[in-house]
């Protein structure tokens, strides 16, 4: 059940970024948003809060990640990705955690 919360709420955060009406304040709360979905949909407890948003954080630096492989096919036109990877990583997962967190904490508390 933690794994669909998580997805539903990847795949929601993910429309939060590509909505360009919208993006530049869902952009940035994309993993509430996705976290609150995901976490409502599946009627979720607030110890399972935590689980959801460690979980949509992973999704998130799977991108970080498969950016990175892009940049080494195409060093040229990746180069504003810089040479370090623990620092994208590290702040797209406290990003991500964090307000998926918050998200699906704020869903559970809705139904009680």
């Amino acid at each position: 059940m933690i794994l669909k919360a998580s997805s539903i709420a990847f795949v929601v955060s993910l429309l939060c970024l590509i909505i360009p009406v919208v993006h530049l304040l869902s952009g940035p709360l994309a993993p509430a948003i996705g976290g609150f979905v995901g976490a409502g949909t599946i009627a979720s407890k607030k110890t399972q809060a935590p689980f959801i948003g460690l979980s949509l954080a992973i999704f998130w630096v799977g991108i970080v990640l498969v950016l990175y492989l892009f940049k080494l096919a195409y060093p040229d036109f990746f180069s504003f990705m810089g040479n370090s990877l623990l620092i994208p990583i590290l702040v797209v997962f406290l990003w991500a955690s964090t307000l998926g967190t918050l998200g699906a904490t704020m869903a559970s508390n809705k139904g009680h």
